[in-house]
């Protein structure tokens, strides 16, 4: 049963992964492959690995540090605020 799951994966990805570009190279007679595409390709084979979701925070820990953090810096920017108004 994992033989066509994986098959029809690895289609799926073969799929959308783009072409490796070719750039011209004044030194040389030919084209070389782009730097960036390689790097590009490396990087997605490797996300396409991470398929493990176990260390993702869960919702109510993201939200409170969304809050925390958010709200910290708007009590921050008002106290300095006031403080900059109470000088002038």
């Amino acid at each position: 049963m994992a033989q066509p799951q994986r098959r029809l994966r690895e289609a799926a990805q073969a799929s959308t992964r783009p072409a490796i570009a070719r750039v011209a190279n004044a030194e040389l007679d030919h084209a070389v492959d782009s730097p960036a595409r390689l790097m590009q390709q490396a990087l997605s084979m490797d996300v396409a690995d991470l398929d493990d979701r176990s260390d993702r925070w869960p919702p109510s820990a993201t939200l409170a540090f969304i809050l925390v953090t958010c709200g910290g810096f708007w009590i921050t920017a008002i106290y300095l605020t006031m403080q900059i108004i109470k000088a002038h």
